[in-house]
């Protein structure tokens, strides 16, 4: 006795579907990742070089040799450190006025 299903594809006809590739997805992904290299890279030698000579000589060469990525890190740090500072200053204030209407002497 022979089964034969008449709707299934012998399995040499079968193609896989193209998958779908986004080039422009791939660029940023590269980019982000060369980035981040770069980042991480920079992180570790600062590092390094901190823990083979820790003295005031080398704190000074660190920052005139890497002046441009301690301003890009103020110049992208100091709006959300300028938020949460704000935040913090008038959550304080909203405390101390709650404070004072429910604080009746």
């Amino acid at each position: 006795m022979q089964l034969h299903e008449p709707d299934c594809d012998p399995p040499g006809d079968v193609q896989p579907a193209p998958a779908a590739h986004d080039d422009e997805q791939e660029d940023w992904s590269a980019a982000w990742a060369l980035l981040w290299v770069m980042i991480a890279g920079k992180i570790l030698i600062v590092v390094a070089l901190l823990v083979m000579l820790a003295n005031m000589k080398m704190v000074l060469f660190i920052a005139a040799y890497n002046w441009s990525w301690i301003l890009l890190i103020l110049v992208l740090g100091g709006g959300p450190a300028a938020f949460w500072v704000r935040l913090r200053r008038v959550r304080r204030k909203r405390a101390e006025l709650l404070r004072q209407e429910w604080d009746v002497d």
